[in-house]
């Protein structure tokens, strides 16, 4: 691999990290991280065959830090004029399956359009930092 100078290292790494925020927002929803964020008491269970950097990564879906997120994100939705619940227990409190469906899907599209913000904030920020360029 070439060798490049430390200020356009560094704008790589920036760049790298926009793209992998991008996909994260943008990728279709895995059933299994679902699992593990929806669910606050959820425990990774250690396999020695794999790398001790990638259990870490993988536990901090159920840190402090993580919940704390997903709250702020919810209350983002409940500002946008979302009503949804977005708990377990408002989950239960649904009178029937079709409220619950309904909630799920308000969920869904609140989140999507905090995710739309993030882009276009992101793609502001892009268009306007001309020194990220290589």
């Amino acid at each position: 691999m070439p060798s490049y100078p430390f200020d356009k290292q560094v704008k790589i790494v920036i760049v790298t990290m926009a793209i992998h925020n991008y996909i994260r927002r943008h990728a279709k929803c895995d059933h299994h991280f679902e699992k593990i964020e929806n669910d606050p008491n959820f425990i990774l269970e250690e396999d020695n065959d794999r790398d001790d950097d990638f259990q870490e990564e993988n536990h901090t879906a159920n840190t402090p830090g993580a919940r704390e997120v997903k709250k702020l994100r919810d209350s983002i939705a409940a500002r946008l004029g979302i009503t949804c619940y977005s708990s377990v227990s408002g989950l239960r409190k649904a009178e029937s399956k079709r409220q619950t469906i309904e909630a799920n899907l308000a969920l869904r599209r609140a989140r999507t359009r905090v995710e739309v913000l993030n882009v276009i904030s992101y793609c502001n920020w892009f268009s306007s930092v001309k020194w990220l360029r290589l």
